[in-house]
């Protein structure tokens, strides 16, 4: 538990009660419970953070019960001011504001309606005395949906939020079994031992009982584990021109001199004789790289000349300093301060805001149960021989890069993740990064470049192949599938800069200097490249063969014939749908012997596949053919009425 520090010491018992009954009033005329359905999400959050709701809720309003701290996520949607790495699915962010994907709306202003219906409903509840309702509202966090609560409470409930914080108060007033009740009991209960004390004076009480029972706890600790006493957080930092801690693997134990190259002892030297084993360590990458990549801890403590710790955790998403350099939490951070050395301190809460800006991007996931995928699940969901399976796996083990081509419909897109699940055995979204090339798509997007920022200048931004195989070199024992959709859209050559080499197999984990920050820079032999090239589209460009040498090409056919397709076909069981495919494929066989068009413009078996069987009806397949590959056979024949009257004929009669 963080040390309880009492206002009443400073400014006197009497001042700070005054100072509690002002805020209180100032924020009821400021959010008045009848005028929060007319809240905006500007007047929610924004960065002219003196106003916002969220501001009151966590700064000004400090005195009425901390929430201090911790994620911006708590507030459910937040405007913020340099976007942090956000990767996995638990988030979702546009260009101003982040907000919690399980709420599951696509836009800023549909999250915000869920958050503000949320607080609506607490402080309604709270106002009517239901506070048993307030344990089943899941939208907000369990600290700010009570400190929300207090506010609109008349005093009926304790300004403290912290479960743990209620839990020892309860206990400590004699109330059994408090770990396993929810809050509305512990605050009743506590509530029941004010008598007829006001709020605020009860509220100094509970406050000095719990720095009390705060400093009985820590003497209880030290009578049983000497090892957990003042655990330390350090912040340790590593030149990547002579050691990183991406490229170590978790588990792996790093020997630390305390002495430089001259033999003078390194900057802040008694930090280094400080660190005890255990101790936790914060793996910063100094310039080019300038980025929070691993957890570590203190494995041997100092012996005068070295040091040694160990990597416990890589980072999925590493944190950019620029995301955490202006918090006014860490302006007193020793490396905030003075980046010059290795070893930094790091105070208890400097630490809790870092923990929580990492685990943003990088939640934490004990013992995390992925389903398993084999050959077996792709060749029952991908319309494919096992042959054919076996030498596209082999293909890409061998090759590293490969490029699905094929016409429309043949499930370029829909093999490629399949591939990549079945070659890692499980279905793990961390290891798989997906994008689109497109004619703008440029070295900028895809590795690194200079971006505006909100100062008016330019900062250097990582782009996502950049970051994907810092993910897959810092975790060196497991595979990584790059997948790129339509990779021939993009200016390939404009792309990959001098990626040209480093993809090719004989040049994975060779390292070059890259242009705009000098970084020496590999692509990990861990990672495998998946392309998906659409041949039937006339109007893109040819792979150039500087590129083309470094992939494989696999042809992707329609895959009617397989054994996978006729088990789907037999299980929908419609005559119609049969005809329809018998159809198909004998178009297909005219689209080969077309001199103009051939194999690469075949209609493939996917526009026949749905998610649902049970909804293919007449309806459904006269849509498909008339919306679907009528427009398409146009564009084939083009320029012969009669190919592609002939073909639509024989579509028509198969419905009929």
């Amino acid at each position: 538990m963080n040390d309880i520090k009492l206002t009443s010491d400073k400014i006197g018992k009497k001042e700070v009660k005054k100072l509690r009954q002002k805020l209180l009033k100032d924020f009821l005329h400021t959010f008045p419970l009848d005028t929060l359905q007319g809240m905006t999400l500007e007047q929610y959050t924004n960065l002219n953070k003196d106003d916002s709701f969220c501001y009151w809720l966590e700064s000004r309003t400090y005195e009425l019960g901390s929430i201090w701290g911790g994620s911006s996520y708590k507030f459910g949607i937040y405007e913020y001011r340099i976007k942090t790495n956000i990767h996995n699915t638990k988030f979702i962010s546009d260009e101003k504001y982040a907000w919690y994907a399980r709420y599951n709306k696509p836009t800023a202003q549909e999250a915000f309606n869920v958050v503000k219906n949320a607080i609506i409903k607490i402080a309604t509840n709270a106002s009517n005395g239901n506070f048993e309702v307030l344990d089943t509202i899941t939208e907000l966090g369990e600290g700010y949906r009570w400190k929300i609560a207090f506010l609109y409470t008349n005093n009926q409930l304790i300004p403290i939020y912290k479960k743990d914080m209620l839990v020892q108060l309860a206990t400590h007033f004699g109330l059994a079994g408090a770990k396993a009740m929810p809050i509305s009991k512990l605050q009743a209960f506590l509530m029941q031992q004010k008598g007829d004390k006001d709020i605020f004076d009860y509220y100094e009480e509970l406050l000095t009982i719990l720095k009390e029972l705060d400093y009985v706890q820590t003497t209880e600790a030290t009578n049983e584990t000497e090892d957990n006493i003042n655990k330390q957080y350090w912040w340790l930092v590593a030149s990547p021109k002579i050691w990183s801690f991406s490229k170590m693997k978790v588990g792996d134990i790093q020997d630390y001199t305390l002495y430089n190259e001259n033999g003078n002892p390194r900057r802040v030297f008694q930090n280094f004789m400080n660190a005890k084993k255990g101790d936790i360590v914060i793996g910063y990458e100094a310039n080019p790289v300038k980025q929070i990549v691993a957890i570590a801890e203190i494995d041997t403590p100092s012996d005068g000349q070295h040091i040694c710790f160990k990597k416990v955790e890589s980072l999925q998403y590493p944190i950019d300093y620029a995301s955490f350099k202006d918090a006014p939490e860490l302006k007193s951070m020793e490396f905030i301060q003075n980046k010059n050395g290795s070893l930094f301190k790091v105070a208890p809460d400097e630490y809790e805001y870092l923990i929580d800006l990492i685990r943003e991007s990088n939640p934490k996931e004990e013992n995390k149960q992925l389903k398993p995928y084999t050959q077996e699940n792709f060749l029952n969901e991908v319309y494919m021989s096992e042959e054919d399976y076996t030498k596209l796996r082999l293909l890409l083990q061998n090759k590293k890069n490969i490029i699905l081509q094929g016409a429309p419909g043949v499930g370029k897109t829909f093999s490629a993740k399949r591939l990549a699940y079945s070659m890692m055995g499980d279905i793990d979204e961390s290891r798989i990064e997906f994008i689109q090339f497109h004619q703008n798509y440029s070295y900028e997007d895809f590795m690194m470049g200079y971006r505006p920022n909100e100062d008016g200048g330019f900062e250097l931004k990582k782009g996502v192949f950049y970051n994907f195989c810092k993910r897959a070199q810092s975790n060196p024992d497991k595979d990584y599938y790059f997948i790129i959709d339509e990779i021939n859209r993009g200016n390939l050559s404009k792309i990959f800069g001098e990626l040209l080499m480093l993809i090719e197999k004989d040049y994975r984990d060779t390292e070059i200097k890259l242009a705009y920050n000098g970084e020496m820079f590999c692509v990990p032999s861990n990672l495998y490249i998946i392309g998906m090239m659409n041949t039937a589209d006339r109007s893109l460009a040819m792979i150039d063969y500087a590129l083309r040498r470094r992939f494989s090409f696999y042809e992707m056919t329609p895959g009617f014939d397989t054994e996978g397709f006729k088990k789907y076909q037999e299980s929908i069981g419609n005559d119609k749908f049969d005809k329809v495919v018998n159809a198909i494929v004998s178009l297909n066989h005219d689209i080969i012997n077309d001199d103009s068009l051939g194999s690469g413009f075949c209609i493939g078996h996917s526009y026949f596949c749905s998610s649902k069987p049970n909804d293919i009806n007449d309806l459904w397949l006269e849509n498909i053919v008339e919306y679907d590959i009528k427009p398409m056979l146009r564009e084939y024949w083009f320029d012969n009425d009669s190919k592609y009257q002939t073909a639509v004929e024989k579509l028509l009669d198969a419905l009929k």
